[in-house]
């Protein structure tokens, strides 16, 4: 996620550069692939990957629904993560050390605990229907997550 990060800022900041307009959105999605084959059902052939891919669909889509669905913060909020995604940072600190963990609520709003210190403060989570189920998409401060491989020491993080 840090390298989705160190993307969607490297590529808001190009854009500022040329005056290409405003910034995108970024989305980092978990999900599943449905396992779609020929063996699965006489009715299916050849189904291209990312069609299959429920976690891009559901990025995708959330993409198209843009600022009417409420996806229209400033450009270093626009790091939108779905409620799965949101769930495994939560679970995140359990494995670590004291020092990675002390290192991860540093980061962001001072006087929170992570994940909540990487949250925009000033936006709720963004509720949408996709494929008929309710999900949320949190919106994450860029610079903070960009910064999560070096505060555990992924090997080769910047």
């Amino acid at each position: 996620m840090s390298g989705c990060a160190s993307l969607h800022l490297s590529s808001i900041q190009r854009e500022d550069w040329e005056r290409l307009g405003p910034a995108g959105r970024t989305f980092v999605v978990l999900g599943k692939r449905w396992a779609l084959d020929s063996q699965s059902s006489p009715q299916v052939v050849d189904v291209p990957p990312l069609q299959a891919n429920i976690a891009f669909a559901e990025a995708y889509i959330a993409d198209g629904l843009g600022s009417r669905a409420g996806f229209n913060h400033r450009h270093y909020y626009r790091f939108y993560v779905n409620d799965y995604t949101w769930l495994m940072l939560q679970l995140s600190t359990g494995p670590l050390i004291e020092d990675e963990r002390q290192k991860l609520h540093e980061l962001g709003a001072g006087g929170l605990r992570f994940p909540d210190n990487i949250r925009t403060s000033i936006a709720e989570p963004i509720t949408v229907e996709i494929f008929h189920r309710k999900r949320k998409f949190y919106s994450l401060l860029a610079p903070s997550v960009r910064n999560i491989a070096t505060a555990i020491r992924i090997p080769g993080a910047s």
